[in-house]
């Protein structure tokens, strides 16, 4: 490559010199021609620092010849050896003569030669994603040495970004010609303050028109003037200057575990928004002065790197970038008639934004975060469509975001992390632009709205009889009424949207009741749409993309007002135990073998899936079925991923009317082996207490609903332990309410131990008032063990029922007369 491109393409600043402004770009240090060191005449320099290509693309190396970390960018030589050894998890390309001569793509196992003279770059993570999109065979690439810190456009550069033929802009445009930049200026932020268009959804003129603060607003708001910021509920106050990477839990003396979370979140400015709603309510410009002050300190200590930094401290997460330019588009409106929004400062945000969109253009990612970003652009593209660019602007994120509705959005439109709560954080960002377009009269691409449909379909089909979701994956129990309040807006015609968002005051109710995710593999079984449905959500499906719990085959049953078997929840993003804890199976309600819990984290290839998941959903008018399976030689247990049985959980839902409605769970355990093996199953309740009697457990609450677990086994002797508030030797027994809030849970563990297929039966009775009387589970035909789990089941009230779970759907058998087909037999005695 050109020197002179480099040169071009890149802006380095040496000797710890910082310069706000520069126009030509340019890099320090390129490789000695003459130089005689091995690696100088492999890689083109001595040390590279990072990489470059034809097109200019730009970023970081992290290292040269040693082991891949989360988002790094590696350089490999053969001083490594023939081969890569890394992982599946990254993007590897082989570069011989300064060209890409070989790709090697992501989750793909055989590792990639590395060319005597050449080498291999090999990204993970967000590296991973630049190096897809920017080294394609053929691609010139050159490693060069330097530091980079960012640029900034000048005034030559921003103004000749602007369309000056527009109507309102002949005074700008006489000031560009002149160069005069501060006449300049003044006159964009007069035609910025005077102008009528573009429409927002809030109305920047009424103080109570969607920008009125709340008491949040104030709080926060007032916090800022004295720079008091909480961030992920840690307040931190700054004495003197903001410093805008400062992180109080990386503090020696920090109460609290560490967690890049506080830096991140702090830069995205929410309490800027906050600082406006205050604003443009009380009229005091206290508020609009500590804005600004702040808003420049940031800007000039923050100047756009060249390369997407994702990393701790970053305060140019490309996440970040995108909601950022969501708030800070609010917040230019509010502050902008104020007296101390000078001109100055209202270019240098402009400029600012101008130069995040440009950022977000180049560095984008995937999966939630792609949402976020493309969001970001379009709001700058919408609010500033005087620059020549915002029409692209527009369109990229427009068909990025189109795109994503196909390739992240299941056909039953589950948005594929898996994870209900950033179902809703891409649902949210999907729908950002779709307001703006339609105030600003922009068309979106075909399809964008039947998309967007379907993922409000699953918000609905979710929805717990208390309105809010499951927290499975990284998600916390939100509610869905706003969601599907915007859901009802969007589609007037679906008044089951409106039914749900006015809490069953009008509409219509949903025409179905229970109701199956096949892609996604949520099985949710409901017995109506009141307050006191008996409802269960059964989890079937692939890892997910991001955001993953170990936890296939969970289950959580709400009945009668109450939540009674529950998901652990999410967990703020630290490095604590209780972290490592909501994301481990010991959180959830599966099945452990020989101790050891699931491990779908090291292969990929079942986050994400095509096809929809391998299971079994019946619905009838008496009874629903539901089955999954967890077991194969990439969905294995403990640390090395090993397949030593399949476990199989079955669940029958028994639809008989308010106080008479119970399940039966069937889990089935299929050795790999001929050894003897341990197999135990987890279920956490949510109850102060609860009381046990042989192998019955029961919720003891005084008044309201009640649950009683009944336990069986037809192929060895159960053990029932119950375990609450445990740390030591490993956390169980705990939930979380909140970031980084945990109590304690009665969890009860079901074991059984011996060689050959093992099964457990439990009926899972929820009574609306009182105690839960006794249930009889005895096993039926326990000779049959192999072929199935077979149980009669006996309530006080004289209520008896035969059921057998085959263990092959596909066969047929007699047993003790009964016709066993199907994947289930149910029969009333």
């Amino acid at each position: 490559m050109p020197r002179g491109l480099i040169r071009r393409a890149i802006l380095v600043f040496l000797c710890a010199v910082v310069v706000t402004y520069a126009a030509p770009y340019a890099h320090a240090e390129a490789g000695d021609e003459g130089s005689t060191d091995p690696d100088a005449r492999v890689l083109g320099t001595v040390e590279p620092t990072m990489v470059v290509t034809e097109n200019n693309a730009v970023h970081p190396i992290h290292g040269i010849n040693t082991g891949r970390g989360a988002d790094q960018l590696i350089i490999y030589t053969r001083e490594w050896g023939t081969h890569t050894t890394t992982n599946e998890w990254g993007y590897e390309v082989a570069v011989e003569g300064g060209v890409v001569v070989e790709v090697r793509g992501y989750t793909e196992r055989t590792p990639l030669a590395i060319p005597e003279n050449g080498y291999v770059i090999s990204g993970h993570g967000s590296a991973r994603i630049w190096v897809a999109q920017n080294l394609s065979p053929g691609t010139r690439v050159e490693l060069v040495r330097g530091g980079v810190f960012g640029m900034r456009l000048t005034d030559p550069e921003l103004f000749a970004a602007l369309d000056l033929t527009l109507p309102g802009m002949e005074a700008v445009r006489a000031a560009v010609e002149a160069a005069d930049w501060s006449a300049a200026r003044a006159a964009f932020a007069r035609y910025l303050r005077e102008r009528e268009q573009p429409g927002w959804y809030f109305d920047p003129d009424d103080p109570l028109g969607g920008s009125a603060p709340g008491a949040g607003d104030i709080t926060a708001a007032n916090d800022a003037l004295n720079k008091r910021f909480t961030v992920i509920g840690i307040a931190h106050t700054f004495e003197g200057e903001i410093d805008w990477a400062y992180n109080p839990t990386r503090e020696p003396d920090s109460p609290y575990a560490a967690n890049n979370e506080w830096t991140w979140q702090f830069n995205r400015h929410h309490f800027w928004r906050s600082l406006g709603r205050t604003y443009r309510f009380l009229h005091d410009e206290r508020y609009a002065q500590a804005f600004v002050e702040q808003m420049t300190d940031w800007v000039e200590k923050n100047p756009p790197p060249l390369w997407a930094d994702q990393g701790a401290g970053s305060r140019w997460r490309t996440i970040e970038a995108g909601i950022r330019m969501q708030i800070w588009g609010d917040t230019f409106l509010l502050f902008l008639p104020s007296p101390s929004f000078t001109d100055d400062a209202i270019v240098t945000m402009v400029r600012s934004m101008v130069e995040h969109a440009r950022y977000l253009m180049t560095h984008n990612t995937g999966g939630n975060w792609l949402t976020m970003e493309m969001n970001g652009l379009y709001h700058v593209g919408v609010l500033f469509p005087e620059f020549k660019e915002a029409a692209e602007w527009r369109r990229f994120a427009a068909e990025r975001m189109r795109a994503e509705l196909e390739s992240q959005v299941y056909p039953d439109g589950a948005q594929y992390e898996l994870a209900p709560g950033y179902h809703n954080v891409a649902l949210s960002n999907f729908v950002g632009i779709v307001r703006l377009a339609r105030l600003a009269g922009y068309e979106l691409p075909d399809g964008y709205m039947e998309q967007l449909e379907k993922m409000y379909d699953f918000n609905l089909y979710m929805m717990t009889p208390s309105g809010h979701l499951p927290p499975f994956n990284d998600s916390s129990s939100g509610g869905v009424q706003g969601h599907l309040w915007t859901a009802y807006q969007l589609f007037p015609d679906r008044t089951d949207f409106l039914w749900a968002a006015m809490n069953r005051s009008t509409g219509d109710e949903p025409e179905h009741t229970s109701y199956a995710f096949p892609y996604a593999g949520f099985l949710v079984q409901r017995s109506d749409w009141s307050a006191h449905a008996r409802y269960l959500a059964f989890d079937v499906g692939p890892f997910g993309y991001g955001h993953q719990h170990e936890d296939k085959l969970t289950f959580i049953l709400h009945a009668y007002g109450r939540p009674f078997i529950v998901d652990a929840g999410n967990y703020t993003y630290d490095s604590s135990q209780w972290r490592q804890y909501v994301i481990s199976p010991y959180a959830h309600n599966v099945a452990f073998v020989d101790g050891l819990g699931q491990n779908r984290r090291l292969s990929s290839e079942t986050f994400v899936s095509d096809e929809p998941a391998d299971h079994v959903w019946v619905l009838t008018p008496e009874w629903e079925f539901a089955q999954g399976s967890y077991g194969s030689e990439l969905e294995g247990f403990g640390p090395d991923v090993a397949w030593l049985a399949t476990h199989r959980r079955a669940i029958l839902y028994v639809k008989e009317g308010a106080g008479r409605d119970f399940w039966v769970m069937v889990d089935t355990f299929l050795p790999q082996d001929h050894a003897s093996h341990t197999y135990e199953s987890l279920f956490h309740i949510d109850a102060p207490e609860v009381e046990v009697e042989g192998l019955a457990v029961r919720t003891t609450f005084r008044a309201g609903a009640n649950l009683g677990i009944f336990a069986a086994s037809p192929t060895a002797e159960p053990q029932l332990n119950i375990v609450r508030g445990q740390e030591e030797p490993f956390v169980q027994g705990w939930v979380s309410d909140g970031d980084r809030t945990v109590r304690p849970v009665p969890t009860a563990s079901y074991t059984v131990a011996g060689r050959g297929v093992q099964h457990l039966i439990y009926v899972l009775y929820p009574v609306p008032e009182g105690a839960v009387p006794e249930v009889i589970v005895a096993p039926w035909q326990p000779a049959e063990t192999e072929r199935g789990a077979g149980a009669t089941v006996r309530f006080a009230d004289g209520r008896a029922y035969r059921i057998f779970v085959p263990v092959d759907s596909a066969a047929e058998f007699t047993v003790e007369g009964a016709q066993i087909t199907g994947p289930v037999y149910f029969e009333r005695l």
